[in-house]
């Protein structure tokens, strides 16, 4: 999987949206029952900067992901990959 991110290839989610063989909206829906979470259109002006503090550029730029807000003790993430166990162990360490 590294490898495949390395060399700039698509992950089979997008490949088959932006083909057109899956819509978004039902991708969309699929991937919240999956992974037992919400989509949320992310808006610049909604980031909490300290949130943003929490988590280090590089591991956010690495891991395709951005600290949204800070509630109940934990961090709120948005992330291109909600699959991406990595990336979830980068943000909890």
């Amino acid at each position: 999987m590294e490898r495949l991110r390395a060399e700039n290839k698509k992950y089979l989610s997008h490949a088959l949206i932006d083909a057109g063989l899956v819509p978004q909206e039902k991708f969309v829906k699929a991937a919240e029952a999956l992974f037992k979470t919400v989509y949320s259109p992310l808006y610049p002006e909604k980031v909490d900067k300290f949130a943003l503090s929490l988590v280090p550029e590089k591991i956010c730029r690495k891991r395709g992901l951005i600290p949204v807000k800070v509630m109940d003790a934990e961090i709120k993430v948005a992330m291109a990959a909600p699959a991406d166990m990595t990336a979830q162990a980068d943000v909890e360490a």
